[in-house]
């Protein structure tokens, strides 16, 4: 679950979330769509509230763990990237003032191996110029990130021995 601020201040929010579908052996996690629910805290004497849930965002099954947020070069929208499961196609999602302005899909890299999405997660780097992907299968994946234009791009790669298993970015 990730929650971003709307840019009409500090009254509303987006959070988007991944809903697991079924669990499955060993350790898989079939995470099918992403939604997003507005929240507003003007209301309910500005404690907030839910006035919009279960909006579409993504309908696919993706990785779980995969979806971190960045920052757009406008200071205000946000984008949202999450990866589609067992592939190398991550889905780049912009949210502004009005929700969820666009999804566009980009296919990069190579494709992630099975139960990738169990074992490790994602994240920008603070200037969010670049966008990282760790799993133990795989390794750490590493894309430089456009954050106006939400292409990605110089796809690298770094393996090394890993004996933990679990971990993230």
């Amino acid at each position: 679950i990730i929650t971003v601020p709307s840019n009409d201040g500090d009254s509303i929010y987006y959070t988007i979330q991944q809903v697991i579908d079924t669990i499955t052996e060993p350790f898989s996690a079939a995470v099918k769509n992403i939604y997003y629910h507005k929240i507003d805290m003007r209301v309910n004497d500005g404690k907030g509230a839910l006035v919009e849930s279960f909006i579409e965002a993504v309908i696919d099954t993706v990785e779980a763990g995969s979806m971190s947020a960045t920052l757009h070069v406008d200071g205000e929208s946000w984008w949202v990237l999450c990866m589609e499961k067992d592939t190398n196609n991550i889905y780049k999602m912009l949210f502004n003032e009005n929700g969820l302005e666009k999804v566009d899909t980009q296919h990069i890299g190579i494709r992630h191996t099975l139960y990738s999405e169990t074992t490790g997660g994602s994240t920008f780097s603070p200037d969010g110029s670049t966008y990282a992907r760790y799993t133990y299968d795989d390794g750490v994946f590493v894309y430089d990130f456009d954050n106006e234009t939400g292409l990605l791009s110089d796809f690298q790669r770094i393996q090394f021995v890993d004996t933990a298993s679990f971990g993230t970015v």
